[in-house]
């Protein structure tokens, strides 16, 4: 769990000083509010949290994907995307995380935004332009 607050605190002064302006994070759902998630996954979620603050204080251009429940099934290549999703129930694969994640890599659309992600009927394109 360290490595998701202190692994991604160094890569956010790394490319600060190597005037890399761009940072995608891999988040995680529920992450805004700790104390509400699963006593089991408090201290995940506390590390994310701080994480992904300390990445919008830094200045880079940021976007912070935060997928709910992840699976190893086959990727289906849609998805659902919204600031908040509040009843989640859902779960996303893996590979449409990453397909996520390297489409908002270049869409200015999605700087200076956080959203969660679970699968859904969007494809992930559509999906990350409407961001």
């Amino acid at each position: 769990m360290l490595i998701d607050l202190w692994g991604a605190r160094k890569t956010t002064d790394e490319e600060k000083k190597h005037n890399i302006n761009r940072f995608v994070m891999l988040g995680s759902m529920r992450s805004e509010n700790p104390e509400a998630g699963p006593v089991k996954m408090r201290h995940y979620l506390v590390a994310k949290k701080l994480a992904d603050e300390y990445l919008k204080e830094s200045g880079l251009d940021y976007t912070i994907v935060r997928p709910g429940p992840l699976t190893n099934d086959e990727p289906e290549g849609t998805v659902l995307i919204e600031e908040r999703i509040e009843n989640a129930s859902g779960k996303i694969t893996r590979a449409d995380t990453a397909h996520v994640l390297a489409e908002t890599l270049d869409k200015e659309n999605t700087i200076g935004k956080t959203f969660d992600l679970l699968g859904g009927s969007t494809p992930i394109e559509e999906a990350v332009r409407k961001v």
